[in-house]
């Protein structure tokens, strides 16, 4: 392969994998829209459980992350079946799965619904998607058409626009349409410049990537952007077929 011919790129890509991550602030945008044609009110609550397992955990990750200074209650990701002990009937349960089928996540639903939790939800159909639908569980039901594969793993953007979008409105957070997408637009900056040099030597990206070739990859970073190392760890393991880790300044 050539990294210098971009437009071969697809020989070796057939998933299109490469074009969802390139389209990851299309994946924002779209999401967040899509989220927001669903009436979701503001809860009451004292803790937050955002459940999710994979590739539909790391949006969760992000946003505790960068969020820890802000919320005013307890927000924490979990990766499990059940929920951790001490959710009760004040915590806010925010499922987040992909395909809307993820057993995991499904029990934390399920053990929500026993304690007397405030649930919420986000998919794009599934089982969750039916619960979203009769309005068991308030949330958002996506469609996304920027993410070719349908990977979980390569829609990050569109769990995250989506999850900004349900928690926004349900009180865990403050963020707006024009605050985020102003955000998107310094990415689309980014990748512009990133596109407009993808055949030039200097390119950023380009020496990073052959920088990883026979290395492992160690991110390091700190506060408040633990959860986005977490989740640029998990892209380089499960989408570069390359071991990589993070850690805590």
């Amino acid at each position: 392969m050539d990294i210098n011919k971009p437009e071969t790129y697809s020989e070796f890509d057939k998933l299109k994998v490469g074009e969802a991550l390139v389209n990851f602030p299309e994946q924002i945008r779209q999401s967040w829209e899509q989220a927001s044609a669903f009436e979701i009110k503001p809860a009451a609550f004292s803790s937050v459980v955002i459940s999710g397992m994979g590739g539909s955990s790391l949006a969760g990750r992000i946003v505790s992350s960068v969020y820890e200074k802000d919320c005013k209650v307890p927000l924490v990701v979990h990766n499990d079946y059940g929920l951790p002990g001490w959710a009760s009937k004040d915590t806010l349960v925010v499922a987040n799965s992909y395909s809307g089928n993820t057993e995991e996540t499904l029990s934390s639903l399920d053990e929500a619904f026993k304690r007397g939790c405030s649930v919420a939800g986000l998919s794009t159909g599934g089982k969750m998607g039916e619960m979203i639908k009769e309005g068991r569980v308030a949330g958002a039901i996506l469609w996304p058409t920027t993410n070719p594969p349908n990977f979980p793993k390569s829609g990050l953007g569109v769990s995250l626009g989506g999850l900004l979008r349900v928690i926004s409105s349900l009180g865990v957070i403050g963020m707006d349409k024009e605050e985020l997408f102003a955000s998107v637009g310094e990415l689309e900056g980014i990748r512009k410049s990133w596109l407009k040099e993808t055949k030039e030597e200097s390119n950023e990206a380009k020496t990073a990537a052959k920088g990883f070739v026979g290395k492992i990859p160690v991110l390091l970073g700190a506060r408040p952007f633990l959860g986005s190392l977490h989740a640029g760890r998990n892209v380089i393991n499960e989408l570069g077929h390359t071991f990589a880790n993070y850690y805590d300044f």
